[in-house]
């Protein structure tokens, strides 16, 4: 049995549709022309676990391809499975093919379910984390998300220079999804240093789109973070 059958023994809808609320799927949008199946996530974490050890890079290569978004989470979640492996080799060949196929990523859970497994932990081994400069001013959207939510695993392993570096140079990005992405791994570095956060709000309030912002400082206190979405950076935040 393929994925693909072991996808269709485990679907909720009997025809696969666009229809989905946690992806812009209307023509002109980020996910447009995406299907979907909606199995149980249960369901589909079964398969990913049986389907990892026996799965080729050439037959991902091919589920990376189809129109239904679930066939290609399997496969980039096997993907980023793979990476897990003690052969270094293996984790090189595993890491580039992710960087030539990051197109076929095409949504934002697609990358956020492997970008941080397979290029962080890349960037963690060899101490280069060029690759991120390289993809953020990618004419891609994806590749973009994947500059940023890489440095998840970064930042895990406190080093947080490459997350503020690369939100410097996606602050004036126009997706939303990059905005939101920002501001996800900004907040994740103040959960490690909340002193170095907040001065990098300070410094670059006004040049940091509002939705960056807000996603940075969800973990403030409420009276602290109407207070910074105003401007105002009381001294004590800033120690």
């Amino acid at each position: 049995m393929s994925v693909i059958e072991a996808l269709e023994n485990v679907k909720q809808l009997r025809e696969a549709t666009s229809a989905s609320k946690y992806h812009k799927t209307k023509e002109g949008e980020s996910s447009a022309g995406d299907l979907f199946l909606h199995p149980p996530t249960a369901d589909l974490v079964k398969i990913i676990d049986e389907y990892v050890s026996v799965t080729t890079l050439g037959e991902i290569d091919g589920l990376l391809q189809h129109p239904v978004h679930e066939v290609r989470t399997c496969a980039i979640a096997i993907l980023a499975r793979k990476m897990k492996t003690k052969d270094a080799a293996i984790r090189k060949t595993v890491f580039d093919f992710y960087i030539s196929h990051i197109e076929q990523c095409n949504g934002w859970d697609l990358v956020d379910i492997s970008a941080p497994d397979i290029v962080g932990e890349m960037i963690l081994e060899t101490g280069d984390d060029s690759i991120l400069d390289q993809l953020a001013v990618s004419d891609n959207l994806w590749r973009r998300r994947v500059a940023i939510v890489s440095t998840w695993r970064l930042i895990r392993n406190n080093h947080h220079d490459s997350t503020y570096r690369i939100v410097e140079k996606l602050w004036n990005d126009q997706e939303d999804l990059i905005h939101k992405a920002c501001g996800w791994m900004l907040r994740e570095a103040g959960k490690k240093d909340r002193g170095r956060l907040n001065r990098f709000l300070k410094e670059n309030y006004s040049k940091l789109p509002r939705t960056t912002l807000r996603y940075a400082i969800e973990r403030h206190e409420e009276a602290v973070r109407k207070e910074i979405l105003k401007g105002n950076f009381p001294e004590e935040l800033n120690v």
